[in-house]
């Protein structure tokens, strides 16, 4: 393979491991101190979240390019950057549906009995949001992967993403490798769907057993 697309895979690869991973930690972290916190606060959360979502990729790629002008961020900063304020809100309504059927008793109990709240979290909280904690990864990683905009505006390098490598090619070059890796990305797209179903399924009937 030609070291610029293995560079390109690399690079998407990691940024997409790192912004998801954080994501989804994050969000694990505001949803269970949400059950302590005023219910103000997870109305101001929800709402910004709404706000974010309705909010152009453009708008946010042209902010990013300002802001890295303006402090000389390096673009790796800025890719980070726009990524996350993309992939967290939807990862938001992965986690949420999933982690309200935690009964809040059931944490305060821990509370209660003396668990910290990183026992609490890592022990109780955790444990049962595992699933969608597991799918929230999986949709921001592809979600983050897979983003075009703010790598457009935002790579001046020859450094790019896979995205932003098959725009660039795809136009200009007969070379088969574009139309390869988009089959090889489709191949994973569903290769992760259908074992996130099948292991999904098998879990389910792990716990049932229980």
């Amino acid at each position: 393979m030609d070291p610029e697309w293995q560079w390109a895979l690399a690079y998407s690869a990691i940024l997409a491991i790192v912004v998801s991973a954080i994501g989804s930690l994050a969000l694990l972290f505001h949803f269970y101190f949400m059950r302590y916190a005023p219910p103000i606060f997870d109305h101001l959360a929800y709402a910004s979240v709404l706000i974010v979502i309705l909010i152009p990729s453009v708008a946010y790629a042209l902010a990013l390019r300002m802001i890295g002008a303006s402090f000389h961020l390096p673009e790796m900063a800025l890719l980070f950057m726009g990524h996350v304020a993309l992939v967290i809100p939807i990862q938001f309504f992965v986690l949420e549906s999933k982690q309200e059927t935690v009964p809040s008793n059931l944490l305060f109990a821990g509370s209660t009995l003396g668990a910290s709240h990183f026992r609490n979290l890592r022990f109780v909280y955790a444990p049962l949001i595992l699933d969608a904690i597991i799918g929230a990864f999986i949709v921001g990683f592809f979600l983050s992967f897979d983003e075009l905009v703010i790598a457009t505006f935002i790579i001046d390098s020859p450094r790019v993403t896979v995205p932003k490598q098959l725009w660039d090619q795809v136009n200009r070059s007969m070379e088969p490798a574009p139309a390869v890796i988009s089959c090889l990305i489709a191949g994973a797209y569903l290769l992760t769907l259908l074992l996130s179903a099948v292991v999904g399924k098998a879990w389910g009937l792990v716990k049932a057993r229980r």
